[in-house]
């Protein structure tokens, strides 16, 4: 939804700036020169040969690679396929929700989302942010520039950072905050329903383990029907919004599984920190 969107500022209007974002804030401010204490920050050097702002940093292998920043995404740490498998092997139990969106390029997308108490990419290391697999749009960008891409930064991770871009000499200073994070507004149902194929109109089940979903008894690839006796197509695809609101809230589902329809009701509940679950490591 776009509709209390004013405009879009790309990053080839202000590249030539020194500016510092406030994610936390949502404010971009226009500075005259680099603070003074924020020489002593952790520097990156700009890519030059993109249409949008992406940071140099030699990975944890010591090869060059490109973290992209995205103020467009509400998400924290998008990681190449790679990393993102690598993350998921190393954490054998980490909270997991589903975040589904919709981009003209790939269409309706439920990628899983976890939450991570550190992550270092090259020297940046950043503590307590949502992390998920990037699409393949983020994916496709990296194939464009100079090493390996890296990861993508959302809003949440954003907030994590104090950060002030010099445009004029290409460089970008990053400090981890000391605050405590901010909640995070996720999918509390833990499911999301996406169509099985392009051509399919019906709205199938993905769903994550443990969730408030699977204890409702909602199984992959169940077809919804309806959400609270509203009956839910692609053209409607608003109300799995729902899956986002306040922990508490019951949401009641009819659904179709090998040919039989049935009832059931869900109960939301915060699944991503800031408070990890008990049982995740």
């Amino acid at each position: 939804m776009l509709s209390s969107v004013d405009g879009v500022l790309g990053w080839q209007l202000i590249k030539n700036n020194v500016l510092m974002l406030d994610a936390v804030k949502h404010t971009l401010l226009k500075l005259c020169k680099v603070p003074k204490d924020a020489t002593a920050w952790t520097r990156l050097r700009l890519q030059t040969n993109l249409d949008v702002l992406g940071l140099d940093v030699s990975n944890q292998r010591g090869v060059q690679a490109t973290i992209l920043i995205d103020t467009g995404s509400p998400g924290g740490i998008s990681l190449n396929p790679q990393m993102w498998r690598e993350w998921k092997a190393f954490h054998t139990n980490p909270p997991i929700t589903l975040n589904a969106y919709y981009t003209p390029t790939i269409g309706v997308v439920a990628m899983e989302e976890s939450w991570t108490h550190e992550i270092a990419l090259g020297p940046v290391v950043l503590t307590d942010v949502p992390v998920m697999e990037a699409d393949s749009t983020d994916v496709a960008l990296g194939t464009s520039m100079q090493g390996q891409y890296e990861a993508t930064l959302g809003l949440a991770a954003l907030k994590r950072l104090d950060i002030i871009i010099d445009g004029k000499h290409g460089i970008a200073y990053l400090r981890l905050k000391k605050t405590r994070p901010l909640p995070y507004e996720h999918n509390r149902l833990g499911a999301n329903f996406v169509p099985a194929t392009s051509q399919s109109n019906e709205l199938v089940a993905k769903v994550a383990a443990s969730s408030p979903a699977q204890e409702a008894g909602i199984q992959n690839g169940d077809v919804l029907l309806k959400l609270d006796e509203l009956d839910v197509s692609l053209s409607n695809l608003d109300i799995l919004r729902k899956f986002w609101m306040p922990p508490g809230t019951k949401i009641n589902f009819t659904l179709k599984r090998d040919g039989k329809i049935f009832k059931t009701t869900a109960v939301l509940r915060n699944i991503l920190p800031p408070d990890p679950p008990k049982n995740s490591n």
